[in-house]
């Protein structure tokens, strides 16, 4: 990212708590998320006590020998449901700005974090999970956060998370209308799947795609792909997550808006 129009990887997970073995999926998680080497990535269902944030930086600085450091913003759900879980971002760009939404329903939340770039300008990344159920409720929910992202700024923003709709629905579509999905903008659809994974034991059926990293106008997307899909070598049920995460690589299309 030395150079005006530098490319920034972002990348988003479903972090299933720490449910399902959660110890030994942690090693597994950061190995890959160092792979990847996000500039950001977004987490859902993120345990707030013990703080599972904390938990992924203390593993990642073991694992790099303390060489590379995130700066973690987290969010958690409203009402008492924010003592057990919520969202963060992690990022090797510096924080500037961060805000949360209350989204109604199930006790939902968004967060948006800005970062600022090395070459200028800021990126602002919008972390959602909506609701499970009901379909109306999570287009309630998405209409909510495009508002929010109309009447900030005209920055460039990155929408991703763990969304709970499928391609086609409504909520889908709604998003859909005003982003850019980045996953189907370089393959001209979204993948086969990203829920299950080999965690869930004994499921069935031929999966869902419930996970997004959408964009907006002033951001080009040059790759985008299933990520956090690796499973340990030595048991074949052992992946990161339920969820299998997505990455995109994005860059600036019009020049950074001044902040």
């Amino acid at each position: 990212m030395g150079q005006p129009g530098g490319e920034v990887r972002i990348a988003t997970l479903n972090a299933r708590n720490t449910v399902d073995g959660w110890r030994r999926r942690r090693p597994l998680l950061v190995r890959q998320l160092l792979e990847l080497d996000p500039h950001v990535v977004g987490l859902q269902e993120l345990r707030s006590i013990p703080d599972q944030a904390v938990s992924i930086a203390r593993e990642v600085k073991r694992q790099t020998e303390s060489r590379v450091a995130f700066q973690r913003c987290r969010t958690y759900k409203t009402g008492l449901w924010g003592f057990w879980e919520g969202l963060g971002l992690m990022s090797r760009l510096p924080v500037v700005d961060r805000a949360s939404l209350g989204l109604g329903g199930q006790y939902r939340v968004a967060q948006r974090v800005t970062v600022r770039l090395p070459e200028g300008g800021v990126l602002e990344v919008y972390n959602a999970h909506l609701a499970s159920k009901e379909e109306s409720l999570r287009t309630a929910q998405a209409q909510r956060i495009l508002e929010w992202m109309r009447s900030t700024s005209s920055a460039p923003q990155v929408l991703l998370g763990d969304l709970n709709a499928r391609p086609g629905s409504t909520t889908v579509e709604l998003l859909s209308a005003s982003l850019r999905s980045a996953h189907a903008a370089v393959h001209g659809c979204e993948p086969p799947k990203t829920v299950p994974t080999p965690l869930r034991r004994g499921a069935t059926g031929d999966g869902s795609v419930l996970d997004y990293i959408f964009v907006n106008e002033h951001l080009q997307v040059h790759d985008a792909r299933v990520s956090f899909d690796q499973v340990d070598p030595t048991d074949e049920h052992l992946a990161a997550s339920d969820h299998y995460g997505l990455s995109a690589t994005v860059s600036l299309i019009t020049p950074p808006p001044a902040s």
